[in-house]
């Protein structure tokens, strides 16, 4: 380590001919117990100096720090508002205090918080790996949300189904007792009982997984052969393109995505047409972007705001469905730490766009068919 442990343990630049080799060994020690991790950066962009604890965040070695430029460890960041930080502290010699989000090779999200100091030598960087406690609190701030949802479905939506129930059974009421009378009363009922389980079923769907390796042709591949049958006994069209390559990937958010923007497809085909889709999955960066088109009815700019609220129905054609489909494939894409998107044309079609994080699997290899 020699003159940059003393840089970092003292405070100041010191000479190796000065330098006490006890002391070198003693200070260098410390600052690999610390949890926060410590770096110099040189002006050239070097890392002059690492601890342990940066060479676990940054998930490397130590042997793959010292001496290289940043950008020849970590390809990209040159082009990240990071660096844009690094650069500004570096010319202007001003210290900055801030979170920042890293994108790792594997495509895993990481979060950091970072106290950059100028030093003669160049940046002091001290960092703390924050990742959990903002997956906490996305996960705290999307159970509020859904808190909010379910207790305005169960103040509301469930409201008009009661009280059918109600007023069929109302003992005082005997022009309504009769088998007619029974029977509307167990419809209601029953879409009581259906829109209890929907609700359980969006409580549900907050439940995460963690990217793994994947085959999209095997993952996809079942609920795209179970829809293309559907789409061609109406005898419609399904266009699907998938990548012939694996990916790391979060399989179950990505499947649930695929099987509701499908369904939705379908059902909002415009009335006496058959259903007209198209499937494409591509990886942009460091994200695997789901694509669902249709030429369909399409929704008016003013539901688009509130289509991925629980229990929110457009219009008389979704009367029939749960109104949780959007709102389970939402939460499960912001779950795995994607987002999701919709655009539509009225009357024009349709399209419902998932991200989610992903990268290249090592080997690549994937079949490609579905």
């Amino acid at each position: 380590m020699g003159q940059h442990t003393h840089i970092l343990a003292r405070g100041f630049a010191m000479d190796d001919s000065t330098a006490d080799d006890e002391d070198e060994a003693r200070y260098g020690s410390i600052l690999d117990h610390l949890k926060e991790g410590f770096q110099v950066i040189g002006p050239d962009w070097r890392y002059l100096y690492v601890n342990d604890a940066v060479v676990d965040q940054g998930r490397t070695s130590r042997a793959n720090l010292l001496g290289r430029k940043m950008w020849e460890v970590y390809p990209g960041i040159e082009q990240t508002p990071l660096f844009a930080v690094l650069e500004r502290c570096m010319t202007h010699r001003t210290s900055s205090e801030f979170e920042n989000a890293f994108t790792f090779p594997d495509g895993q999200l990481g979060w950091f918080e970072l106290r950059i100091t100028p030093v003669p030598e160049g940046l002091a960087i001290l960092s703390l790996d924050i990742t959990e406690r903002k997956r906490l609190e996305a996960a705290l701030a999307a159970s509020r949300r859904m808190l909010q949802e379910v207790t305005y479905a169960a103040a509301h939506d469930l409201q008009s189904p009661l009280r059918q129930v109600m007023f069929l059974t109302d003992p005082e009421d005997t022009y309504h007792r009769g088998p007619e009378g029974m029977a509307q009363a167990h419809a209601a009922a029953r879409a009581m009982h259906a829109r209890l389980a929907a609700l359980v079923a969006y409580t549900e769907s907050e439940r995460t997984e963690p990217p793994r390796r994947v085959d999209l042709a095997t993952v996809l591949g079942s609920t795209l052969v179970g829809i293309r049958r559907h789409v061609e006994a109406l005898d419609g069209r399904l266009e699907v393109s998938l990548p012939p390559f694996a990916v790391r990937v979060a399989p179950g958010a990505l499947l649930t995505a695929a099987r509701t923007f499908l369904r939705n497809a379908i059902s909002f085909r415009r009335p006496g047409e058959p259903p007209d889709v198209e499937f494409d999955v591509t990886l942009e960066g460091d994200r695997c972007v789901l694509t669902v088109r249709d030429r369909g009815i399409g929704i008016a700019q003013a539901h688009l705001p509130r289509v991925w609220q629980a229990f929110y129905r457009v219009g008389e054609v979704d009367a029939a469905g749960d109104g949780v489909g959007l709102a389970i494939a939402r939460v499960a894409i912001e779950g795995a730490g994607g987002d999701v998107q919709v655009f539509s044309d009225r009357p024009g079609g349709s399209t419902f766009i998932a991200r989610l994080p992903a990268a290249l699997a090592d080997d690549g290899l994937g079949s490609g068919r579905a």
